[in-house]
């Protein structure tokens, strides 16, 4: 009937505004937090080379001996009006302690925090055997380019991804790279609500509840009960009430559903 079509165009508008408050999050937590970039590779092809170079000083100390990185370094640059957050893991290696093995469990935890991650590998040798790391926004970095006697390529598994190849010692190819880490960046901006959120909690918890309010216009929708659509909206409505900090669940499900005679 009609007030049971309003209810559900109702629910419908909802799932719609949650669902474009939480893409606009991304464009407020790139400005208040920094677009997030991993450098991933072996032990000793230049990852720490490469973050001194971006950021203009020899923030990490390096050498010639394979696996001085040995913790996450994390640092900030900002390029034009975007900030980024650098983080150089320790390479990948055989593991021979428990210092190397929590070293690379650190790794793989900032890896899934990165909005982006740089795949450094050295140019002079073939393509590593290390895992692919756990991510879905990466381009490769063949550095050390000036000194390879031939053009590398990834394995056809991975052709879907950019590759860039590079010399850290060239201030062209860092301009270059600092261009594309710009543009990788930037299509994450866009204009900033002025009701967006500004902490990761807070989108994950909104898409919590967004999620609950898209199963309750499924269930709406195929007419599945009332019972049912009730509880996902109230399981929705706790998620809010834990970013408002108060209990409003019972007062707006009254207001909700009273109208279109929906039992609590």
């Amino acid at each position: 009937d009609e007030s049971q079509a309003t209810y559900v165009q109702d629910l419908q508008d909802l799932a719609s505004s949650m669902e474009k408050l939480i893409e606009s999050a991304k464009s407020t937590l790139l400005y208040l937090h920094g677009f997030r970039v991993a450098l991933y590779g072996e032990a000793n092809v230049g990852k720490s080379s490469l973050l001194n170079r971006l950021l203009g000083i020899d923030r990490v100390l390096v050498s010639s001996q394979a696996g001085t990185t040995r913790d996450s370094i994390e640092t900030t640059l900002k390029l034009n009006d975007i900030p980024f957050v650098l983080v150089d893991t320790a390479g990948e290696k055989e593991i021979e302690n428990d210092i190397e093995q929590a070293s690379l469990e650190r790794t793989r935890r900032e890896i899934q925090k990165a909005d982006l991650v740089l795949w450094v590998l050295d140019s002079t040798k073939e393509f590593p055997t290390i895992p692919f790391p756990e991510t879905d926004n990466l381009i490769f970095i063949w550095n050390k380019e000036d000194i390879a006697k031939s053009e590398r390529i990834v394995p056809q598994t991975y052709e879907s991804y950019a590759s860039y190849s590079m010399s850290v010692l060239q201030d062209e190819s860092i301009l270059k790279l600092k261009e594309i880490l710009y543009k990788q960046a930037n299509q994450f901006s866009g204009e900033v609500d002025s009701a967006s959120l500004t902490t990761l909690r807070q989108k994950e918890v909104l898409t919590q509840a967004w999620q609950h309010v898209e199963q309750a216009v499924f269930l709406a929708e195929k007419k599945q009960g009332d019972e049912y659509v009730t509880e996902e909206v109230r399981q929705a409505l706790y998620y809010i009430d834990s970013l408002l900090g108060q209990t409003t669940a019972d007062d707006i499900l009254e207001k909700i559903f009273n109208s279109f005679c929906i039992g609590k």
